[in-house]
Formats: structure tokens, C-alpha cells, sequence
């Protein structure tokens, strides 16, 4: 959305939006990550902190768990980004017509 026109009141649009990144949770990285962010310890509490807030999920101890056992760092990985165009897999799901041989 920052390269586009969506919001014109929040300033001019980026050139390029130089990179889209994911981050893992609770499922492992579909490849190996690509940056390593380190924090001071303070950091970590507070993410802690916010984190708990969410105590109500059962599985919110096993991330806090994780969270805790790492330390004050976080990993990433930059992925390549595209605009979602649906025509791209239109195709996907037709059904093909067979073709009737005749001898």
C-alpha cells in the first residue's frame, strides 16, 4: 500500500517499497530467515508483557516459553513481493474439455 495512491493523506506514495518480510510465530519459516534483529533485555520484557495479554489463547504459554528461552531477538526473512493478480490462476481451476480422437 505505500507504493500505491490508497491513502493521499498520509504523504506521497514510495517509489518502491524495498522489502516485504515474514515472521515466524508459531510455525517454523518456509526458509531460512535472512535477518537476525537484537534488542536490549528491557525490550524482551515488554514483549513479554504484550504478549501475555493474549493469555487467554492456550497456546500462548508455548510462545511465551519460546520467546523467553531466545532472549531479546527476533528473526525475519525478506520475501519476494508481487501484487495479487486473481487472472494468474483463473486457468487453475477450470475444467479442461477433453479432446475426442477420431480414427
Amino acid at each position: 500500500h505505500a507504493a500505491g495512491n490508497i491513502w493521499p493523506e498520509l504523504g506521497k506514495p514510495l517509489i518502491r517499497v524495498p522489502y516485504v518480510h515474514t515472521f515466524a510465530v508459531y510455525c517454523d519459516f518456509a526458509a531460512p530467515p535472512t535477518l537476525r534483529m537484537r534488542t536490549p533485555m528491557s525490550y524482551l520484557e515488554k514483549k513479554l508483557k504484550a504478549i501475555s495479554a493474549f493469555r487467554s489463547q492456550k497456546q500462548i504459554s508455548s510462545l511465551i516459553e519460546n520467546v523467553r528461552h531466545i532472549g531479546p531477538e527476533e528473526y525475519i526473512r525478506a520475501i519476494e513481493f508481487k501484487l495479487y493478480r486473481p487472472a494468474k490462476y483463473h486457468n487453475q481451476f477450470e475444467e479442461k474439455k477433453a479432446i475426442r480422437m477420431v480414427r
